[in-house]
């Protein structure tokens, strides 16, 4: 994805109200569930997210795949 794809999907997905759990699957395959709005941002060129249960992920709008809704269990 470029950055502006990426903005305007997390924009997209982030102001969802209620707030709803959604997913960014990278181009490996990998993916991280974003659990709060807030999360999640651009930080010195890259792209931040702070999960509070677990490590922070660091990545570029590049290595982004797709940004989906998280199916529920």
């Amino acid at each position: 994805m470029t950055d502006q794809e990426l903005i305007t999907s997390i924009r997209a997905f982030s102001r969802r109200r209620p707030f709803r759990n959604y997913v960014i699957e990278f181009n490996n395959g990998k993916q991280v569930l974003i659990t709060h709005p807030e999360g999640i941002g651009p930080f010195a060129g890259v792209w931040l997210y702070v999960d509070p249960r677990g490590p922070q992920v660091v990545f570029a709008s590049s290595a982004v795949c797709r940004v989906l809704d998280a199916i529920e269990a």
